[in-house]
């Protein structure tokens, strides 16, 4: 099932680059963001993501479309632990504080991805 109403905005590479300065915000997350969608890297890796997050039915599982008919964009913030293969969604950004909000950033905050292509590159 595609994605309803969650829109996923921002897939920052936020490792030893960002060090001490990962956003704490979603404004600060989206201009980071505007940086990089524009990227073939970028396109493939959002596709991808979405495809998993898909197969996964990861914006249903925990019941949060049930909790308004509110619009939620979030700002993915991911992180890759350098003793780890996998990236982890280290904190999602929603653009409102609402229920519904607050319900999609407890379900993908903590989960295991594939890292972002700017990891790939040297800082």
């Amino acid at each position: 099932m595609a994605i309803r109403s969650i829109a996923f905005l921002a897939f920052l590479s936020a490792g030893t680059c960002f060090a001490g300065e990962l956003p704490q915000n979603y404004e600060t997350a989206h201009a980071m963001w505007q940086k990089h969608i524009t990227s073939v890297d970028y396109e493939r890796y959002a596709e991808e993501f979405s495809q998993f997050n898909n197969y996964f039915r990861l914006d249903e599982k925990d019941g949060c479309h049930a909790r308004g008919s509110d619009q939620v964009n979030l700002m993915l913030i991911i992180t890759h632990p350098a003793d780890s293969e996998f990236a982890v969604i280290e904190r999602a950004l929603p653009d409102t504080p609402t229920n519904k909000a607050e319900c999609f950033r407890n379900s993908y905050e903590g989960l295991k991805t594939k890292a972002p292509p700017h990891f790939y590159h040297s800082c």
